[in-house]
């Protein structure tokens, strides 16, 4: 009887730039990594994002104690990821788009880690941290780093239905998807960066900047049993969950969201919000999960909240 093997994978940009470094700032917002067809299957939870970060506070000066930058702590380097879309290469299908990454990564990572890993594993692997000063002095301003790079040092698993299922993900052309085409649209540095003190005289020409990026993830080549009960097969389905998110403006006091989802089965549902003046802001944290607010800033009082399905209350009262 023969057993599946595993292999390791390690996939650089197919956008690399000749230095190695992708910045929103300087024009590479997108990382394309491509994980060619082959007769394999991908291990889920096994695929990962590795690479470096630096933090500048303009193109000739790396960021320091007195510049009073910051980034969310609670999200580290998952706050640079806007989209991430996986397509098949062989057809171009679309499989899972995940809009707003970072901010949706901002609620599922609070309520999936205990505190003592996010008060240690986290800042080995995503450069997280649940103390903002900490964070600063480690990531931001690393004083600890090469002074001449001043990089960090992440590995994070790239989070969405496909990657954190429970089944292989077959890469092959005859029986699976052919291939995937994993894109990141990297955020706005006025999205992840902002001012410690509400003001962005030290942050106009900031930026961070990624190298040494790349995929990593652990491959299995089916055993021969498994090859016969593929060849088999008379259907070719794979089955999958995914992440869909949703983006709407709450603009007076009695407000009313609508969201045709077009989805079945959904295991669940959860929402943040920001005020529209934090986004893209160097002057506020446009990635915190914040109460409603007044346009004040205050504290909004929320007297009731209402869902309803196809224009009735839902669950029916």
């Amino acid at each position: 009887m023969s057993v599946a093997s595993n292999q390791h994978l390690e996939i650089v940009p197919s956008n690399i730039t000749s230095n190695g470094k992708l910045s929103y700032k300087n024009g590479q917002p997108t990382i394309q990594l491509l994980i060619g067809a082959q007769d394999r299957y991908i291990v889920p939870g096994s695929v990962r994002l590795v690479g470096k970060v630096s933090i500048l506070k303009d193109s000739a000066t790396l960021a320091s104690a007195g510049d009073g930058i910051r980034m969310n702590e609670r999200l580290g380097v998952y706050s640079v990821i806007d989209t991430l879309s996986i397509f098949s290469q062989n057809s171009g299908q679309t499989i899972e788009t995940i809009n707003h990454h970072n901010r949706m990564m901002s609620s599922y990572l609070s309520v999936t880690q205990s505190q003592a890993d996010f008060a240690c594993h986290a800042y080995e692997t995503s450069l997280r941290f649940p103390n903002f000063k900490a964070q600063q002095k480690a990531v931001v301003e690393n004083t600890q780093a090469d002074g001449l790079t001043q990089e960090n040092s992440f590995c994070i698993p790239l989070v969405s239905g496909l990657f954190m299922g429970q089944d292989p993900i077959p890469l092959s052309n005859q029986w699976g998807v052919g291939g995937l085409n994993v894109e990141i649209q990297l955020s706005p540095d006025q999205q992840v960066l902002f001012s410690a003190d509400n003001t962005d005289t030290n942050l106009l020409n900031a930026y961070y900047e990624l190298s040494d990026v790349r995929l990593i993830c652990e491959v299995q080549s089916p055993s021969m049993d498994q090859m016969k009960q593929i060849q088999s097969q008379t259907t070719n389905t794979f089955v999958y969950n995914s992440i869909s998110s949703y983006y709407n403006t709450i603009n007076s006091a009695n407000a009313i969201l609508n969201f045709n989802l077009g989805l079945k089965s959904v295991l669940g549902a959860f929402m943040n919000v920001v005020p529209s003046r934090h986004i893209n802001s160097f002057t506020r944290d446009g990635l915190a999960t914040l109460p409603f607010t007044n346009r004040s800033g205050s504290v909004a009082n929320v007297t009731q909240a209402v869902f309803t399905r196809a224009g009735e209350r839902f669950p029916l009262e």
